[in-house]
């Protein structure tokens, strides 16, 4: 019987492991991390874009280059012009580097028991958390605003301290990332300035190799 016992809870404690690790704590990542405002031209890929409403939810994205290397803010990109050999053409429109941030601002329209925000059909993501392993980490998480300056960018009006509970789930094969926000309104991020939006703001930032195509990730708000 004991020898029962013990194996159910070895069971009990395995699944406790197991759902710890596939849901924890959101990263935390500032606006400014990659740039200030005089940085845009090289950082601003595509948006904001209006917000938009979807299930009682508006909902904007914004897609940067986090390495600076808006490939049409540098003319030098383009030095072949031939037709025929077209390569360096197909970098217009994206990140030279390939490392790509999408970002998407969700705010309640009405008081919702959960807010959930999920990236699917990711390429090119690593689930990384440790910024003193790679200076882009973290690779997903929720963006705040912070007094950096950078005001262009769609962000989180809120102190990490004040973040309410954010339970955060990768799949095993890093092609998605879920976010879920409990107990949320339209109060519950304050308004920021410029182009910061309202709302909760969560990223993700990839390497796509071969760098274009964009392979854009599906967003689900809910």
């Amino acid at each position: 019987m004991n020898s029962r016992i013990a194996k159910i809870g070895m069971v009990v404690g395995l699944m406790l492991l197991i759902s710890a690790a596939a849901s924890a704590a959101v990263p935390v990542r500032g606006a400014s991390k990659n740039g200030t405002n005089s940085s845009q031209p090289n950082m601003n890929l595509f948006g904001p874009t209006q917000a938009a409403p979807k299930s009682n939810v508006t909902v904007a994205v914004q897609y940067i280059c986090p390495g600076q290397d808006v490939a049409d803010s540098e003319p030098g990109n383009f030095t072949d012009s031939d037709p025929n050999a077209p390569d360096t053409l197909k970098l217009a429109g994206s990140c030279t580097s390939g490392f790509y941030k999408f970002l998407v601002q969700a705010q309640p329209t009405k008081l919702k028991k959960s807010l959930s925000v999920t990236f699917n059909n990711l390429v090119g993501f690593t689930a990384a958390t440790d910024e003193t392993a790679d200076f882009n980490n973290p690779t997903y998480g929720i963006q705040l605003c912070d007094t950096g300056g950078n005001t262009l960018e769609l962000c989180t009006n809120l102190a990490e301290a004040d973040l309410p509970v954010i339970n955060t789930s990768v799949n095993a094969k890093n092609t998605r990332v879920s976010f879920v926000v409990k107990n949320v309104g339209p109060t519950s991020a304050p308004a920021g300035v410029d182009y910061e939006g309202q709302g909760f703001t969560f990223y993700v930032l990839v390497h796509l190799t071969p760098k274009t195509p964009i392979a854009v990730p599906k967003i689900d708000v809910d």
